[in-house]
């Protein structure tokens, strides 16, 4: 589901991964219905084909109605997907880097562009190192300019997004886990409010640096996203389990913020992510899940997972890669 949402695996980043052992190519195809779409007797009346295709030395690629998709941003805003994985604990525990990831991955869903701006400043920022790393120094003011305004930009997004997105997950912490004292602070590298001319100041201040250190040490690449718990960093001052659960909150914040400025309901697939929660936890977590168009479970065959089914859920047995429906 998710590689039909994104264009891409939650589990790995390299495609070449996702081919069977002994195979030299993969596909997954689906369909989409958007909601509203059904006649009285709840038949669709309209669907789009999706299709994920991934051949050892040839790449990917992505269809949407039979026609090639270029960018997988198209997949991500055709179903916007959020997935709860055991790896969300980095978004607590890891480093700034996972934050960084998990910040623009919800300013891509509200804003395909988002991702197109950031790629721009990527691919300033290679260059610009990669001339770092060889001392050609007279070359590196070169790419300044590109690597200020898409930075810029980025850094403002960010800031407006940590404004705006900041109450929804301090409600969240209060309703779910009971915790009043949760604060998200945006660290930027530059100032939001620094024009152009003030970046690059910093810019040519920083070279001697850059210059020792072989790369650039300063723009939205070094941001820091920091979650507080009392003012001190929610992975120090956090128990195990709370922190695995603000892990879960900043996904369902993420869900409901993109329901509140789209009025769109995402997929939401929980990948075995309830485990490691008491009961009391649990049933708050999924009480105050955001509203979606569907979502997707997956549970260990010993858990109680019938306790979460409603009249609508279908329930499948996975045995050896086959499917089995399970009577309700």
């Amino acid at each position: 589901m998710y590689l039909l949402c994104s264009g891409g695996s939650f589990r790995t980043r390299i495609d070449r991964h996702l081919v069977q052992d002994g195979t030299t190519s993969t596909a997954v195809h689906g369909s989409f219905v958007e909601e509203g779409d059904h006649d009285k007797a709840g038949m669709a009346t309209s669907a789009s084909a999706v299709g994920v295709g991934i051949e050892l030395g040839d790449g990917k690629a992505m269809t949407l109605d039979g026609a090639r998709v270029r960018d997988r941003m198209q997949l991500v805003d055709h179903a916007p997907c959020i997935a709860f994985t055991h790896n969300d604990l980095e978004f607590v525990d890891g480093g700034p880097d996972r934050r960084r990831w998990y910040f623009n991955q919800t300013m891509a869903m509200l804003d395909p562009l988002f991702m197109e701006q950031h790629r721009r400043y990527r691919r300033a920022l290679r260059a610009r190192n990669t001339l770092l790393r060889a001392q050609e120094m007279d070359q590196v003011p070169l790419y300044d300019p590109q690597l200020v305004a898409a930075g810029r930009e980025i850094t403002q997004q960010r800031g407006r997004l940590v404004e705006q997105i900041s109450g929804v997950i301090e409600e969240l912490f209060v309703a779910v886990a009971g915790i009043e004292r949760v604060a998200l602070r945006y660290r930027p590298s530059w100032s939001i409010d620094s024009d152009a001319d003030q970046v690059t100041a910093r810019l040519q201040e920083q070279r001697g640096h850059d210059r020792h250190m072989r790369t650039t040490t300063s723009g939205p690449h070094r941001d820091e996203f920091v979650l507080l718990l009392d003012r001190a960093r929610f992975a120090v001052q956090g128990s195990t389990g709370q922190r695995r659960l603000a892990s879960l909150i900043l996904r369902v914040a993420q869900g409901r913020f993109f329901q509140q400025l789209t009025g769109r309901r995402p997929l939401l697939l929980l990948d075995d992510v309830l485990l490691e929660l008491d009961a009391e936890k649990r049933a708050r977590f999924v009480a105050h899940l955001p509203d979606a168009a569907q979502m997707f479970f997956t549970f260990l065959p010993d858990e109680a997972y019938p306790r979460y089914a409603r009249d609508d859920t279908v329930t499948y047995r996975v045995t050896a890669g086959s499917f089995q429906r399970e009577a309700p």
